[in-house]
């Protein structure tokens, strides 16, 4: 007679409960631990993005004040103990004669801590108290960047250091730019 080992009580094969509830909570503990992987590389990710959108707004800012510099010619830098800027000569013959009387500004830095309106001729106005870089054109204002801690514009000669440190106050986020640019 033929047995039919499937039908028979004593079978082994399957598995007991016991190897059912190891295997489970195995899986269990993996599975938490792959979570906690997860957790930890959005987190990265979302850090990377911020400081990548700090970087960008930096690069933006500079862009736009090296481009009204290299656009114009005729320009000179001048600074008050409340504010400095970069201005354009009216003509070559006033730029020959440094004459400032009819130059118009081309960017604007606002030092203090008080409100300040920038020169209708304005092209860039930094606003220190808020931060933001601002691009005005036809009475209107468009924001550049915000979150810049410190823009500082100091000359040398023919040459202008112009420093961009974006961030908070407390050196979160923080990314500074450099750039030397010579004065036509």
């Amino acid at each position: 007679m033929i047995e039919n080992k499937r039908c028979t009580k004593n079978s082994t094969q399957g598995f007991t409960l016991i190897e059912v509830m190891i295997a489970i909570s195995i899986f269990g503990l993996l599975l938490l631990y792959a979570s906690q992987f997860m957790r930890s590389e959005i987190r990265v990710y979302e850090s990377a993005s911020e400081q990548n959108e700090v970087e960008q707004k930096a690069r933006v800012a500079m862009m736009h004040i090296l481009d009204e510099v290299r656009l114009n010619n005729f320009t000179f830098y001048k600074s008050t103990s409340n504010d400095q800027g970069i201005y354009r000569y009216a003509n070559a013959a006033a730029a020959a004669l440094k004459d400032e009387t009819n130059s118009t500004c081309l960017i604007f830095v606002s030092l203090g801590s008080t409100p300040v309106i920038p020169p209708a001729s304005a092209q860039v106005f930094f606003d220190n108290r808020k931060g933001e870089l601002w691009h005005l054109k036809n009475g209107s204002r468009y924001l550049i960047a915000d979150e810049i801690s410190q823009l500082s514009i100091d000359e040398d000669s023919t040459l202008v250091k112009i420093e961009i440190s974006m961030g908070e106050n407390d050196g979160s986020k923080l990314f500074e730019l450099l750039t030397w640019v010579r004065l036509n």
